[in-house]
């Protein structure tokens, strides 16, 4: 098993033990994460750093609603909840 497949795995069983950490944090952490690498990227692949937020906030959220305007942005534009949260 590699360091990383651990990693995943205790990550996997922090956020079982946790629920409500999870949703408390978890937004803010998707959204910095993603904005830290646009950031570093230049924004030259912003589409697909939107597209992995949202699909990470999925897994996280797994059906439950999202609070931070990722939801119905095409992933190419920023989200008004970005323009309002001075994000991109």
């Amino acid at each position: 098993m590699s360091l990383f497949d651990k990693l995943r795995g205790k990550a996997t069983q922090w956020a079982k033990d946790n629920p409500e950490k999870v949703q408390k944090y978890g937004d803010q952490v998707i959204r910095r994460a993603g904005d830290a690498a646009n950031r570093a990227t230049g924004g030259k692949y912003t589409g697909k750093i939107r597209d992995g937020q949202r699909r990470l906030d999925d897994r996280l959220r797994k059906g439950q609603p999202r609070r931070d305007g990722l939801a119905g942005n095409d992933g190419d534009t920023p989200s008004r909840a970005d323009e309002d949260k001075g994000g991109l």
